[in-house]
């Protein structure tokens, strides 16, 4: 019998809000979840429903198809369709939930339902609080794959000054906006890997930082932060190919590394001592 310290655990608010999702345009709970936290099997949970069908109608509970299934899987909702132990899985409504009160008595089912309410109230505050988040976000993102879009760089200084305005998270939207940065030039194919970090850039030059995004979003100043955008690229990869030539400079004297190309562009640099140990036992008689 779990203890009421154990239950505090398991129902704890943010736990529950992990839990429900967006799906159909409703927030709903999967019969899998509620199964665990009720501590019943999904199947009996499924065949109390089914007993009781019609307390259930299709705005309270529906069976997901196929391909919401595999939108989840995809999510990483669901670990794969083998957890699903071959059935599909129900998907139910704040009254869904509610209507379970009614099937399931047991305290323990009690408890749950009254935590699971309470965590569907407080989703639907916090979205009302943050009336235009999704539609802002889903701009952005339609913004980032439109065909007709700016040049690479251009598209990266404009997502990162949209990204932190939005301010999406409770915290780490600066870092997410510096990494958007690497990210669209990684996708766009200016960079082989999105290893081009502003954030030492960003940080040198903070006070500018700030003026200039207060200056984008109260004034339209585009041009001066553009200009200050692309600075701090040019600066930052040239310092970072300054750093690499440096770095490979102190090993070659090293005797850790060697060139094997011979060429001035596009060097090649071996580790000797590192390949001698793999060559080991393949050396030519």
């Amino acid at each position: 019998m779990a203890t009421k310290e154990s239950n505090a655990v398991v129902l704890r608010e943010e736990t529950l809000h992990r839990l429900i999702f967006n799906l159909r345009g409703q927030q709903v709970i999967l019969d899998r979840d509620l199964a665990t936290l009720y501590q019943v099997e999904t199947r009996a949970l499924k065949q109390a429903v089914k007993r009781n069908a019609k307390r259930f109608p299709a705005d309270f509970m529906w069976v997901l198809d196929e391909g919401e299934v595999n939108e989840l899987v995809s999510q990483s909702v669901i670990p794969g369709k083998s957890a699903l132990g071959g059935a599909l899985p129900f998907a139910f409504t704040e009254q869904g939930v509610a209507a379970l009160s009614s099937v399931l008595t047991s305290d323990r089912a009690i408890e749950v339902n009254i935590a699971i309410m309470r965590a569907f109230v407080a989703l639907r505050r916090m979205l009302a609080a943050n009336d235009g988040l999704l539609q802002r976000m889903d701009t952005l993102e339609r913004f980032l794959h439109a065909p007709d879009a700016p040049g690479a760089l251009l598209k990266a200084a404009l997502v990162h000054v949209q990204f932190e305005t939005i301010h999406p998270f409770l915290d780490g939207n600066g870092r997410v906006g510096r990494l958007l940065i690497a990210l669209v030039l990684h996708h766009e194919g200016v960079l082989r890997q999105p290893l081009l970090y502003l954030s030492l850039y960003l940080k040198q030059h903070r006070a500018e930082y700030y003026r200039l995004l207060d200056a984008v979003r109260l004034t339209g100043d585009w041009a001066t932060w553009l200009d200050f955008f692309l600075e701090g690229v040019e600066q930052t990869a040239a310092g970072a190919v300054d750093t690499a030539l440096r770095v490979f400079d102190a090993l070659q004297r090293l005797g850790i590394v060697r060139e094997i190309t011979g060429r001035k562009r596009e060097r090649v640099f071996a580790y000797s001592a590192y390949l001698a140990i793999l060559n080991e036992g393949a050396e030519r008689p």
